[in-house]
């Protein structure tokens, strides 16, 4: 089947309105599929990379700690070697 082309300008006028709107459905789909992509996989990344910058704060705090503890441990042992 031969699609007619438009020959007056209300013709044009509709046959351009009828693509605006088929225009307009297939990006509001295409949005919803977006929006159904973040919801799913963007969102299970976002909370993957969550959880690894809390693991890796905390590894961060456990070495300062360990460091702090190295340093009061040494301070007492050169304590304890000046009072013998």
């Amino acid at each position: 089947m031969k699609d007619i082309e438009p020959v007056t300008d209300g013709e044009r006028w509709i046959l351009m309105s009828s693509k605006m709107d088929r225009l307009s459905d297939v990006m509001e789909r295409f949005a919803d599929s977006l929006e159904k992509l973040e919801e799913t996989k963007i969102k299970d990344h976002e909370e993957r990379i969550t959880k690894i910058e809390h693991r890796v704060s905390e590894i961060d705090g456990m070495i300062k700690f360990v460091g702090g503890l190295a340093v009061v441990l040494g301070i007492i042992s050169i304590l304890i070697a000046i009072g013998k």
